[in-house]
């Protein structure tokens, strides 16, 4: 899905899983699906083309999400480092392939780009300079040939819908509420009106990434008849740099804080950062990027300081 916040022009990307994805929180959000990067109708796009070609697709069926994860990949970093493909893919399983062709054909639109670096032999590859191991030099069969693919052009991506630019301009969202068979969503555009909604609704579910109650709804048959979604409230949006650490909003996804702490690391002395290190590590390991670019922590503040959530959701 793509967004902009209504204050600022940044246009961002995330991968996220359309089964923990309510319609309604996609109120001035752009979906892109596989389909609509391109087909074998038209033309495929350069991300399709490389899952085809190097025979990174079996049965199919964890493909679209691949294709997906690695264009939104593209999209807020067109020229990736190989590490960073992996990451991308933390959330995506295949039974079928073993992940080879996958990464040797997604490889090519990185800035590795393939034997040492992408630099080739004539700039003294280890493969031709007598450095590798002798067992090393004979090279397995090649799955495919680069130079068949369509380079990939950034310049040529779809754009944020102007319809929507319009309408998010100035603010996310306004108040919201959606009435269905069995639930209504409430979706609040200021901390005032949220809490006044839970006086009004104790019992009402607070979502905001869905990845706890989307599970209970789809596999477990619960229903939440009021569902209250914070998610677009600045408050709750805030990140503040103190002397005592960081200071989150409970609706920052954990990507969101991912790339904060990042910064922080790269800005402020080693024994500042020493938590945020650890944190950093932890979330590597927190489920996958599409899970990660909608979660939030839960409320309560960590016993480091580094993190202070001020209302619950899930």
């Amino acid at each position: 899905m793509t967004d902009r916040n209504g204050t600022d022009t940044e246009t961002r990307h995330h991968a996220i899983n359309a089964c923990l994805a309510p319609v309604c929180s996609l109120h001035l959000v752009a979906v892109t699906t596989v389909e609509g990067i391109g087909s074998v109708a038209g033309k495929l796009h350069p991300v399709q083309e490389r899952i085809a070609k190097a025979h990174g697709s079996q049965c199919g069926f964890c493909t679209p999400g691949i294709v997906m994860s690695m264009y939104a990949l593209l999209r807020n970093k067109s020229t990736p480092q190989m590490s960073d493909v992996e990451e991308a893919f933390h959330g995506n399983l295949c039974r079928c392939t073993g992940y080879r062709p996958i990464l040797e054909g997604y490889k090519t639109l990185t800035v590795d780009g393939g034997c040492c670096g992408g630099r080739g032999r004539d700039s003294g590859c280890c493969m031709s300079n007598g450095s590798a191991a002798e067992d090393d030099v004979s090279e397995a069969p090649p799955l495919f040939s680069a130079a068949d693919f369509t380079p990939f052009d950034p310049t040529q991506e779809l754009i944020f819908p102007p319809e929507l630019v319009s309408l998010t301009k100035g603010q996310r969202s306004g108040s919201l509420r959606f009435h269905g068979d069995r639930v209504v969503w409430l979706q609040p555009a200021s901390l005032d009106e949220f809490l006044r909604l839970k006086w009004e609704n104790p019992d009402a579910r607070v979502v905001v990434g869905n990845t706890e109650v989307g599970i209970e709804v789809k596999f477990k048959s619960m229903v939440y008849p009021v569902i209250l979604a914070p998610a677009f409230i600045p408050e709750l949006n805030a990140v503040t740099h103190t002397e005592h650490g960081v200071v989150f909003g409970a609706a920052c996804t954990l990507s969101h804080m991912g790339a904060v702490l990042k910064q922080a690391v790269e800005t402020l002395p080693r024994h500042q950062t020493e938590v945020f290190l650890a944190v950093l590590e932890q979330l590597r390991w927190f489920a996958g990027l599409q899970i990660r670019n909608v979660a939030v922590s839960h409320s309560g503040a960590w016993e480091s300081g580094v993190f202070l959530a001020n209302t619950q959701s899930q």
